[in-house]
């Protein structure tokens, strides 16, 4: 299994001590696959943007495409950059105020949630508030900064649920 099962108990802890200990790249067997992390901006620049077409996605890309349908995240080569393009005018300078806006509102939001845990000294499951704070922007990003917290919060569960089928399935 390679170091799957500890990459699994504690993904974030993992990653971040490979990049402590060996570096901006580091190699490293997940069951029978062979996977890298890239941690130094540049070089992650250069696998995503500058050279992408050098890097595929491969087999793991294959089984969740279910789920990610013909988005970048598992498509290569042309359909990727079909894709890329389609996408890109989201990512352009003039976009950044309204991802800016969700990610500020999402972010005041969390934290005065967590304002009475810390007053009263409670401990708070930072992983856990993350992941969901990720998928509120995501959320609002998509659906916009209208959908309510109720439908934030139906749509978010909908997302954990499918997360835990595929992760009790080993595609995730």
């Amino acid at each position: 299994m390679g170091v799957f099962p500890l990459a699994r108990r504690a993904p974030l802890d993992f990653l971040l001590d490979c990049a402590r200990r060996y570096g901006d790249i580091v190699s490293m067997r997940l069951g029978v696959h062979r996977t890298y992390l890239v941690s130094h901006p540049d070089h992650v620049k250069r696998v995503l943007q500058d050279n992408a077409g050098a890097y595929a996605k491969g087999p793991p890309a294959t089984r969740v495409r279910a789920l990610f349908g013909d988005s970048l995240t598992v498509v290569d080569g042309d359909r990727w950059q079909r894709r890329r393009r389609q996408v890109l005018p989201a990512f352009q300078p003039g976009q950044h105020a309204f991802f800016t806006a969700v990610v500020a509102r999402a972010s005041a939001e969390m934290l005065e949630r967590w304002r009475p845990l810390s007053e009263g000294g409670e401990p708070i499951d930072v992983a856990g508030k993350m992941r969901r704070l990720a998928q509120t922007i995501i959320i609002r990003s998509v659906f916009g900064e209208e959908i309510s917290s109720d439908e934030i919060q139906a749509v978010a569960q909908a997302l954990d649920g499918v997360v835990a089928h595929l992760d009790a399935q080993r595609i995730v």
